[in-house]
Parts: C-alpha cells; structure tokens; sequence
C-alpha cells in the first residue's frame, strides 16, 4: 500500500550525508549505508518520521538509498526517490511462498503422537533473507500436545522476485498447515473437529512444556482460549443458520482453529532516559514506531514505573543522531524489549533521585519513602519531587538489552462462512479472536493490532496472490488493478477477547500483540470454507478462496462423485 521514497542530502562542509525515509530501524539503515558508501558510520544521519506500516519490507535498506546519497554529494544538491506501485510489485520483496508436505499420527482415543512437516520454501532469484525458512523450523512445535515432530525445511532459487519477510514471518505458515492437518484427520476419523483439537491442546498442568524441538511454554491457556472462542460462536444456534442459509442457496461454515507464536528478532535494545527539571521525563529509544502507538504505550510504561503523569512523557525515536543505538521494530519485540529497559532505566532514575534525595532533606534512606513523582520524609510533609532534585543534578539513566527474551503468544480464532456453490463467491460473516498476548498495556491499541493482523490474514486467505505468466515470465499482477487487497466490506466488524497469561521471560510479562491476528487468520478461513463444502465431498482448499477456485473446487468434487 505504500511504496518506498527518500529524499538525501550531503552537507559537503560537514562532510557527512542524511537520508530521510521510512523504516522500521534507523541504526540498521545508517551501518547499511555507511558500508556501502565506504564512509564512517558516524558521517551517516538517518530520520523516520511519521509513517504508517512497515510488515517486513522496511527492515532491510533498499539499494536505491545509498545510490540517491552518493547522488546528492555527486550534484550538492538534495535528491529525492519515490517508487511507484508498479516498481514495488517488480522489485520489492514478496512473502508466503512455500510448499509443505505434512503428516500428522494419531493414536488411541484421537491422541496426536507424531507430527512430520516438510517445507519447501522460494527465496527467490537473489537470497535476501532466511529468516521465513529459520522460522519454520523454530516454529514448527504448535500448540498441541504432541511427544514427536520432525521437521526438514529447503530453500529454493527461483526465477521470480525474492521473498523475505512479511507479518508473521513462517508463524502464520505453520499454524495454518497443522490446524488443516487436524481438518483433515477430525473428518477421516469421524470425530468433530473441534473435539479433537480440545482432547489434544496441551493442559495447563503440563505447564511449562517442552517440545519436542526444545521449546518452552511457560504460560498459557490453551483450552480455556479454544473454549471461549468456541462459546462466542453461538454453536447452539449453528442449524438453524446452515438451515437458513440452505433455503438461500448457499452453504455456511464454521471454523475455530488455535494458533501459537514463537517471535524471534534481533536481541540488542537500548534506551536513554533522562528527568528535566522543567517536569518532563524525555526518553529515547531504538525501536521505531510504523503507527503501532509507541508515542502512548512506551509512555504508559514509563510513567506507571516513575509514577508521573503519562502527559509528562516524551518519547523520541526515528533519529540517529538522537537515538544512540537500537534494533528496530519487528516480530513483536519493541514492548518486550524495549519495555523491559524502559522500566529498568526508570527504576535507575528512583534510585539516583533517591540519593540525591537524602541529602537535600538531610535523612536516611529508610526515613524516605517514593510514591507519585515524590519523596517524601516518613512521618513528615518534608517532600521534594522527582523534577526538584533533578534541578540540583541531572537524573539520567542509560539501559541495554542483548537477549531476546522469548515469549509466546497464543489464542484462537474462529469465523462464519457463507459460499455460494453456483458461483464460488465466499463471505465472512463473523470473525472472532480469543488472544493471550500477556500482560496488555493499551488494550485499544493491541485490539487494533489484532484487527490489522486478521484483516492482512483473511486478505491473504482470500484475495491476495501474486501471478507470473508460466511461458514469458511476466509479472500479472503488477498493480492493484489486478492485485486483490481486502476491503471495508470484504471484512466483518471484528470480535476480540483477551485472556492474559504474562510471560515469565520480562518482567512486563509481556509476550507481544503485533502479528498474532495474522498468524491464525488464513487457517481460521479455510477451515471455515472446508466445513460449508464438506456436504459437496470437497475436502481441501488452496489459497486464496478466490470465487473461481472455489467454483472450480466444487465442479472437480462433483465430475468425480458424479
């Protein structure tokens, strides 16, 4: 939706060039450019302001950057690039291209004992990153309580575009492929796919489980998650919607699928805080908001640790020149991450004020008590805030992070379809979420966040594909004339619920929000689709749903029955 632009400039007195432009980490562009323009990384400034997205294509910078510097010191003058749609659909890096080959073994009483997944995944002409393919196999341990799994991932060249990441990143692909599986079995064994699911999802007892690739869940309630987005469902009512449906011609479906996430992600973050005594509290930070309201959540957390006003924060990123150092925003990392040494660097701030504290009141630290941006002699109305003493010296407090601290969010989701048989057309009636993301900040922003995420997922179930001409090579769908993306009315009015369980790895308990609508959208939607046809023997559906596969599924199911 928003195509890649840069305006460059070189201050030739300085010798030293900035590069506005979006991203999703300046400190990630500002080595990349510095490297390639042969020059000190400290002669690169690089600013993001404010810009909507990033889902992957931001991460990595692009090649036009550095030749529009290396432009701007060659003509001393600043020189702007904007790519166009089509560009981008040439050019810029696609996702989600993968061949699975799965198996899953069930033993007595509908057990799951083994799971084998074989993917085969296209990196493309030119390999820009592993990291889909890495996730595959990191992710490969689903929800479920299953004692072996195995698990071969491939990466193929090919003649196409190269992929990396997009949202999600190879957690949407495995989630996707083993909910079909337990599709799939429930209907072989002529047990009720949801049953099957509750007998195998793993018990809270159990936690924390290991799995057999080495994971460990540390919280978490899988069943309580799948139950509740089965009760929000209206199971109870289900015939009389098929039967109402069926007197309309068409065919209704539900699905109610479980998802879990594994975020990776680059493990060093730091942040820089800092007490004026004007009464701001002006932080920086090395993450990069993209519109997911860092500005709001990052100051919640700050101000809940010094216990000032949230209106008495500034946060600052998307400058290098201002932030020191950081890794950016991708796989759910900047509240566990950065959360996590925000509250540090406040804790450092209590506690120098504290010292300074004591001798501007002339007590001991055990007579002196903080509490609301003061602190205050035990006993006494003798107090001075957290702005006063850092008048008399400056409070600052810097913090760095170098682990990824692992967290995985969990939940399920399930939906209502109605399909047309004569025509393929396929509508999403009802979409709900049941999400355990752990501790929740904002929750207007995380439920914003998980109506994102299902909106790109259901878009990928049932519009989105990219298509080459098979003969010339020749891209189809070079533009969004040809390249379907979900609309208004593509989309039902969204129904999220939040179970928290907080992760034990930060001590936000947080386990992160920002890909977990997408990571369960796409099997959500198929098994939905794949329940309103079971009637019409068609047992499978490749993605997306668009009418003619669907239309052409049906009309195969029934030249075979026929």
């Amino acid at each position: 939706m928003e195509p890649r632009a840069a305006l460059a400039e070189f201050d030739r007195r300085e010798e030293r060039f900035t590069l506005y432009a979006p991203s999703q980490g300046v400190h990630r562009y500002k080595r990349s450019l510095a490297a390639a323009l042969a020059v000190p990384v400290d002669s690169v400034r690089v600013l993001t302001g404010d810009v909507g997205g990033g889902f992957g294509l931001r991460i990595p910078c692009a090649n036009e950057y550095p030749l529009i510097l290396w432009a701007a010191r060659r003509c001393v003058q600043p020189v702007k690039w904007v790519g166009s749609r089509s560009e981008s659909f040439l050019a810029d890096f696609h996702g989600r291209d993968l061949y699975s080959d799965a198996a899953l073994a069930i033993g007595e009483e509908g057990r799951f004992t083994a799971l084998k997944l074989s993917y085969l995944g296209n990196v493309g002409a030119h390999p820009i990153s592993f990291t889909v393919l890495s996730n595959l196999l990191r992710m490969a341990g689903p929800p479920y309580d299953i004692p072996s799994i195995a698990v071969s991932v491939c990466g193929a060249y090919t003649n196409t575009v190269s992929t990396s990441v997009f949202r999600g990143a190879g957690r949407p692909e495995v989630n996707h492929v083993v909910e079909r599986l337990v599709d799939l079995a429930a209907d072989q064994l002529g047990i009720e796919r949801d049953e099957l699911r509750r007998r195998n999802l793993i018990r809270r007892a159990k936690l924390p489980y290991v799995t057999g690739l080495g994971l460990t869940y540390d919280s978490g309630e899988f069943r309580a998650n799948f139950q509740r987005a089965l009760d929000s469902m209206d199971l109870g009512g289900l015939p009389e919607r098929r039967a109402d449906a069926a007197r309309r011609g068409r065919c209704l479906g539900v699905g109610t699928v479980n998802y879990l996430e594994s975020p990776g992600a680059a493990p060093y973050e730091r942040c820089d805080v800092s007490v004026s005594h004007e009464g701001w509290v002006n932080a920086a930070i090395g993450t990069q908001s993209s519109g997911q309201g860092h500005e709001t959540s990052f100051a919640q957390v700050l101000a809940d640790a010094l216990e000032v006003g949230a209106d008495e924060i500034s946060i600052s990123f998307g400058d290098s020149d201002a932030v020191v150092d950081g890794s950016g925003t991708h796989a759910d990392r900047s509240m566990r991450l950065g959360g996590t040494i925000l509250m540090r660097a406040a804790q450092r701030i209590i506690e120098q004020g504290r010292e300074r504290a004591e001798e501007m009141l002339e007590v001991t630290s055990a007579d002196l008590r903080y509490a609301e941006g003061w602190f205050t002699v035990v006993g006494t109305d003798r107090s001075v805030s957290l702005y006063q003493v850092a008048a008399e010296a400056p409070l600052e407090a810097t913090e760095e992070i170098s682990t990824r601290l692992h967290a995985h969010p969990i939940g399920a989701a399930a939906c209502e379809v109605e399909i047309d048989p004569e025509t393929g057309a396929l509508t999403l009636v009802c979409y709900v979420t049941v999400d355990d993301v752990g501790t929740v900040i904002n929750p207007m922003i995380v439920a914003g966040q998980i109506h994102g995420g299902a909106s790109q997922g259901i878009g990928q179930a049932m519009l989105e594909r990219t298509v080459y001409d098979r003969v010339s090579g020749q891209l189809l769908s070079g533009s969004l004339m040809d390249y379907g993306l979900p609309r208004a009315d593509d989309l039902p009015s969204f129904a999220t619920q939040i179970n928290s369980c907080p992760a034990s790895s930060n001590s936000l308990g947080v386990k992160g929000a920002g890909e977990a609508g997408t990571a369960v959208a796409t099997a959500a939607v198929v098994s939905a689709a794949t329940d309103a046809l079971k009637a019409l023997d068609v047992e499978n559906l490749s993605m997306p749903l668009t009418p003619e596969r669907v239309w052409r599924a049906i009309r195969l199911a029934r030249a075979v029955d026929g």
